[in-house]
């Protein structure tokens, strides 16, 4: 037998200020709307302490078309105990996606904190002295004021440089033996292999990664760097599965089994999608709470001049590393998420187990009763590699901050969480005449993980000396759990049709 199927997921999400250049034409504020279409709209402005304005949802717009195709062939082959049972899979996931979400959306946007227009406490103390402590002088109207006058405190804006495609295929063989080794045994054989090659992206790119040695973006596909990135992948994914059922008399079945499954979080995954240079994100900051972006090093670098401030300062562009060679240098207000370049890729695996024991009790009552488990051993996460490593020490607690003065998150992506479950699990079940059936059950659970599994994960306690304190009970931990639930066949027809009730 051989089955085929396909799925395609389409989204496109549009604000209603689409398609007018409100920012570079209507107000007039350069390097805000850029040439194409899908960045037209309102800036965003923040503020201190009064309601945002303008287009504030910087992950909008986006147009999505994702599409999936499997493919699987099976095959039995039955001789005297053995039941065989053999196959072959095959996964395509294609992604393609627009959405320059990361940094400050495709229209720019730009934030007024109070401190600009508010008197420098220090400066003015400095002159006049204070008996006490050192006063503030700002206020909710310092921040407007810095928007009327055009000094934001901080600006920036995002363009997607490179097309956020992925083309990416999956491969397994399987065997399974469904063996009736006696009249009372039976025994379930089966082991699996998976292949994850590395995804690929259109005009012959191949993957991304982090060198944390040059602080450089290595691009797949492009002068030296291979499309694997020196990432590779895993030939040796075998996953055992075995399970039993033994037969102590007429009333009492033990059942158990052992398996493993991969993971198979796909490359095109959201979370490694638009990083630089796919995505160029351009932010900008005052040199101190006091200053305006303008004071940025980066901004004055950019070409944009330090005066006159007013409403045609604007967004300095920023944009279009050459990626001919390979290695793009990563600018230090960049974030980043990719694998660490030439260090092979950890795809970890989940293990699951189970014990039961199931008994027939007089009054046609069957009950369950067992030990159920799984641990999930290096999920893929993100690590940021420039946390401070120090309580206290600041940006010169930060690896990167030393050898290239970088401050931003740095993060590596890898098979790196771990996690576990287990429980106690009890059923009761009835059936009665008339087609009724009643089903209860009973867990008492436990989970423990070290972050909450999603395109996104990352921990929380990053730095190596706190690390251990990501263990802790999951997100989904729910320690005593019951259902009830009945099924009532009606009668109609010659085969009754099961409906399931409330549970």
């Amino acid at each position: 037998d051989a089955t085929f199927g396909w799925t395609r997921f389409g989204q496109n999400v549009k604000p209603p200020d689409l398609g007018t250049n409100f920012g570079s034409e209507v107000l007039g504020i350069p390097g805000t709307n850029g040439p194409d279409p899908r960045e037209s709209g309102m800036p965003a402005f923040f503020f201190s302490d009064y309601s945002s304005l303008g287009g504030t949802e910087e992950w909008n717009p986006l147009f999505r078309n994702d599409q999936s195709y499997t493919f699987n062939s099976n095959a039995s082959w039955m001789k005297g105990a053995h039941e065989i049972r053999f196959g072959f899979d095959f996964v395509h996931h294609l992604m393609n996606h627009w959405q320059p979400e990361l940094g400050e959306g495709p229209r720019g946007a730009f934030t007024f904190d109070n401190g600009v227009t508010a008197l420098n406490p220090e400066a003015l103390g400095a002159a006049v002295g204070f008996q006490g402590g050192t006063p503030s002088f700002e206020n909710g109207w310092n921040g407007l004021a810095g928007f009327l006058l055009g000094t934001p405190t901080h600006s920036g804006k995002s363009s997607q440089f490179i097309k956020m495609d992925s083309l990416e295929n999956q491969y397994a063989l399987y065997i399974r033996d469904h063996w009736r080794a006696t009249p009372k045994l039976t025994l379930n054989l089966g082991l699996r292999w998976e292949l994850y090659p590395n995804r690929r992206r259109s005009a012959g790119l191949g993957i991304e990664s982090y060198d944390p040695t040059t602080n450089e973006a290595l691009i797949g596909g492009r002068g030296s760097i291979p499309q694997d990135n020196g990432v590779g992948f895993s030939k040796k994914l075998f996953a055992p599965r075995f399970g039993f059922a033994y037969q102590l008399g007429n009333n009492t079945v033990i059942r158990s089994g052992y398996g493993i499954t991969y993971h198979s979080h796909p490359w095109g995954a959201q979370a490694l999608r638009g990083w630089y240079p796919l995505t160029i994100v351009a932010v900008f900051d005052g040199i101190n709470g006091f200053q305006p972006v303008t004071t940025d090093p980066n901004y004055v670098a950019a070409g944009i001049p330090n005066q006159p401030l007013g409403p045609n300062v604007g967004i300095p562009p920023v944009c279009c590393p050459d990626i001919s060679a390979g290695r793009v240098a990563l600018p230090l207000y960049a974030e980043t998420g990719y694998p660490e370049a030439n260090k092979p890729l950890r795809r970890g695996y989940i293990q699951s187990w189970n014990f039961i024991i199931e008994q027939k009790l007089p009054g046609e009552l069957v009950t369950s009763v067992g030990y159920v488990g799984s641990a999930s051993v290096r999920g893929f996460a993100f690590l940021d590699i420039n946390v401070s490593q120090t309580p206290g020490s600041g940006d010169a607690g930060r690896p990167l901050f030393a050898q290239f003065g970088r401050t931003a998150a740095t993060r590596v992506w890898d098979g790196r969480t771990h996690s576990n479950y287990h429980s106690l699990q009890a059923t009761l079940n009835r059936r009665f005449t008339g087609g009724l059936f009643l089903k209860g059950a009973y867990t008492y659970s436990r989970a423990i993980d070290e972050a909450t599994y999603g395109d996104w994960t990352e921990y929380i306690w990053r730095a190596q000396s706190v690390r251990n304190r990501n263990r802790a009970p999951a997100t989904h931990n729910i320690p005593h759990m019951f259902q009830l639930a009945y099924i009532y066949e009606l009668g109609a027809g010659s085969t009754p049709l099961p409906l399931p009730g409330p549970r």
